[in-house]
């Protein structure tokens, strides 16, 4: 799914959290994860990407991004950081 269809769909209340990429095509995983959070949507963020440099990566964690994972990952990784979400970000 793309940001801006996920942006369309009503929120959900099941316990959810947002596993966005950095470079993707339209709306990026930043720009998205700026649109969530000063929305009534607050869901947790992890970045799973292959494009990473040390800007990108601070200003996701400046939002209060729970990781940021890098591609390849490990699934014990990337569940460590899905259950780090079940907390108060």
């Amino acid at each position: 799914m793309c940001a801006e269809d996920f942006l369309n769909e009503p929120p959900s209340d099941d316990p959810s959290c947002l596993l966005l990429d950095v470079s993707v095509k339209g709306m990026s995983g930043l720009a998205l994860q700026q649109v969530v959070a000063k929305s009534v949507r607050r869901y947790p963020v992890i970045f799973l990407t292959d494009s990473v440099d040390v800007n990108t990566c601070v200003r996701a964690m400046k939002m209060g991004t729970v990781d940021f994972l890098t591609k390849p990952c490990a699934a014990d990784g990337l569940l460590d950081a899905v259950e780090r979400t079940r907390w108060p970000v």
